[in-house]
């Protein structure tokens, strides 16, 4: 592990002046904000609300639903709030990134680990709720005829991850199920689904960690492509609902009328199914057939909720020491109660029929 510490504090750092290359696409992004939404309202102030987003990522549900089924338009009544939309490819650097340099107030989708390492990094931000727990729909994939049948097998082998994402975590914490560490493998920064899969099919990686991967093989039987050596049973994956504290000291109630729409917005998904997957994939603009598919069998593999738990604590606590034993931060977090706020999503939600 320790020999890729330089590499991921560099990452992780993620000072204004640095271009994060080194994570496939970070800091690429696909602007949606020609889809901004003025909510109109009787407020003299006007504020806009910058929503950072995994473009790459499926589990938008929440976010799309909300915006296209006037959620945000009914939350913010009266308080004459504009919402700007931007999606980006390169995940949790590139959404730190964009926190650093002030062009987004809240993330919807950081996983754990970026979220943690972008605070100890210098954003001064807060996780507010916890949007999925994924453990079946991600995983430790190889190709279908691949001779390897446990994880042990991969010893000396090299696998794909993005670096400083939530999805290294995993990976390290599988590995040590099985008696290995970091260092026993050969690691290769690549995350995006398409890259992984030229990799694959160029003999270049034994096996990877990603989440499009993991549900494939069952959705692509007949093809055989992709065999599952390891869900996240054991070590599930999370993602949160980030806000700066900036935002939330000066504009609470946006924050709180924000986190009770997508927390309407996640229950109607659920009684809609169908529907929500097509607007989430009409919302992360995913025309293709397969890039849609991805999006319905990925949703059907995580919990998708707007909640905050003693869990969510827990597992805070379980990544930041993972973080700092393993040298990854840049600066240490003296009080981790600090990292979140679980009072912002209580509030939200006080005055909810539930």
């Amino acid at each position: 592990m320790k020999k890729y510490g330089k590499l991921l504090a560099l990452l992780l750092t993620l000072t204004a002046g640095f271009t994060l290359t080194a994570c496939g696409d970070a800091g690429a992004r696909a602007e949606a904000a020609d889809e901004s939404t003025p909510q109109s309202g009787n407020s003299d102030e006007s504020v806009k609300l910058r929503i950072g987003y995994h473009y790459s990522a499926q589990y938008q549900n929440q976010i799309a639903v909300a915006e296209a089924k006037g959620y945000l338009a009914e939350a913010f009544e009266g308080l004459n709030v504009e919402t700007e939309y931007s999606g980006f490819v390169g995940a949790g650097p590139a959404i730190n990134e964009a926190f650093l340099a002030d062009e987004i107030d809240v993330a919807v989708g950081l996983g754990d680990q970026p979220a943690i390492a972008g605070i100890a990094s210098g954003n001064d931000c807060v996780v507010a709720a916890r949007i999925i727990r994924n453990t079946r729909g991600s995983g430790l994939v190889v190709r279908y005829d691949s001779e390897f049948q446990t994880v042990s097998d991969l010893k000396g082998k090299t696998i794909a991850v993005g670096i400083g994402t939530a999805g290294q975590k995993n990976l390290d914490l599988i590995l040590e199920d099985y008696g290995l560490k970091e260092t026993d493998v050969e690691l290769v920064n690549i995350m995006q689904y398409d890259a992984i899969v030229a990799a694959f099919e160029d003999n270049d990686i034994d096996a990877a960690i990603n989440s499009s991967l993991a549900y494939t093989e069952e959705e692509d039987a007949e093809a055989h492509t992709f065999r599952t050596l390891e869900y996240l049973d054991k070590h599930p994956n999370y993602a949160y609902i980030v806000f700066k504290k900036q935002f939330v000291k000066e504009h609470r109630d946006v924050a709180l009328k924000f986190l009770a729409a997508l927390y309407k917005a996640n229950d109607w998904y659920y009684a809609n199914v169908e529907e929500g997957d097509r607007i989430t994939a009409e919302f992360l603009e995913l025309t293709d057939g397969e890039d849609f598919k991805r999006v319905v069998t990925g949703n059907a593999k995580v919990e998708l909720m707007v909640d905050f738990t003693e869990e969510d604590v827990e597992n805070l606590r379980i990544t930041y020491d993972f973080l700092k034993d393993n040298e990854i931060l840049p600066n240490e977090i003296e009080d981790l109660s600090t990292v979140y706020d679980s009072s912002l999503l209580k509030e939200a939600l006080a005055g909810l029929d539930k």
